[in-house]
């Protein structure tokens, strides 16, 4: 994340805006908050319940990173650091990810 970034760009926009953070009502930092207080602790419930959870650490070219598993792996979710450069579709780590309605996290 740069400098500059805003965290509320990581999110879906219209959801925190439903959110409600008390009698401040148009604190978008206090939705953020409790929209992602609400959104882990959820998370936590279904690790305890259904869920197992692992971490792969990868330090690779994210270019590579669809090659070196050949398609086979797919990830609920993928952190990369992109520097400002720019990755050509077929080296899209993205087609790694599940489908959002098999992972709604």
């Amino acid at each position: 994340m740069e400098d500059n970034a805003d965290p509320l760009q990581g999110w879906n926009f219209s959801d925190i805006l439903k959110q409600s953070a008390g009698p401040a009502i148009n604190d978008l930092y206090g939705k953020l908050f409790c929209y992602l207080h609400d959104q882990l602790s959820m998370f936590r419930r279904s690790l305890r319940t259904s869920r197992s959870c692992n971490f792969k650490l990868f330090n690779m070219d994210v270019r590579a990173l669809a090659e070196h598993f050949g398609g086979a792996v797919t990830f609920d979710r993928i952190e990369v650091q992109w520097n400002r450069m720019v990755c050509a579709d077929a080296a899209d780590p993205t087609r790694l990810l599940l489908l959002q309605h098999k992972d709604p996290y």
